[in-house]
């Protein structure tokens, strides 16, 4: 497929653009005839760049059987060999480099190159960052801080895990848009543990404070404003109840009747 690609590239350079529709097709046909695998004939349908593309794929995905295999040595090859395609081509801070790169920061670190994989991911999470206009408030930005996180944990680097893991908590409050939510509960308790595997019990003691006084506010809030709440009860009938209500008058005026 990278040969696909680097021969595509050629040939739309030496004719100044890309093939037409009907050339691409007649390409196609021409491949398929020459007993070309389906595959190898399908790349002929796309421009260069796509190519380029699939092939950064494939050698991802190769990557990741050499390391299932526990080949960790062969599988960095493979993934500097797409790294480098996907900076030459597209640019050292798109999509097909970050792609790349996350695999490789994966790589080193199931091969236990913990501080090779800390600082791939944290590159990942400067370009995530300068992307987004300067927050990385987003899914990417605090997947890529929690991650962090747990490989400096991994690492025996407690106190910078502790900084990542305060940053993924701070980012998805920034997200999420409050404070304190179940879906929070996590992101808290990882920073309470490392808080306590820092030496610092004190603060670890008061977020678990804040987190389950934070929690009391919320479940009297919702008792408070529950169809069964005071609240609840001065509230004018929903157009349904009205109806029912109505429904039941008839129905009693018509027995009195009777």
């Amino acid at each position: 497929i990278k040969q696909v690609a680097e021969e595509k590239e050629a040939d739309e350079l030496s004719k100044g653009g890309k093939p037409t529709e009907e050339q691409t097709a007649a390409a196609v046909a021409a491949a398929l005839k020459a007993g070309q695998s389906p595959e190898l004939a399908a790349m002929l349908a796309v421009d260069s760049s796509r190519a380029y593309t699939a092939a950064i794929r494939v050698q991802i995905e190769l990557a990741r059987l050499e390391m299932k295999d526990k080949q960790f040595t062969r599988a960095v090859e493979v993934l500097d060999s797409a790294l480098n395609m996907a900076n030459t081509k597209f640019g050292d801070e798109t999509a097909e480099a970050s792609s790349v790169m996350a695999a490789l920061a994966t790589c080193h670190r199931q091969a236990g190159n913990l501080d090779t994989s800390v600082n791939l991911f944290e590159k990942l999470y400067e370009i995530n960052e300068r992307q987004s206009g300067g927050s990385a408030a987003n899914q990417s930005g605090i997947m890529l801080a929690k991650t962090l996180s747990d490989v400096l944990q991994e690492a025996d680097r407690n106190a910078d895990a502790l900084q990542w893991a305060e940053k993924a908590l701070s980012l998805m409050q920034q997200l999420a848009g409050v404070r304190v939510h179940p879906a929070l509960e996590p992101y808290f308790d990882l920073v309470i543990d490392l808080k306590n595997k820092t030496g610092d019990e004190a603060g670890a003691e008061e977020m678990r404070k804040q987190m389950l006084k934070a929690k009391l506010q919320m479940a009297g809030q919702a008792a408070r404003t529950g169809p069964n709440s005071k609240a609840a009860a001065g509230k004018p009938p929903s157009g349904q109840a009205a109806g029912k209500a109505a429904a039941a008058g008839k129905q009693k005026k018509g027995n009195r009747k009777k």
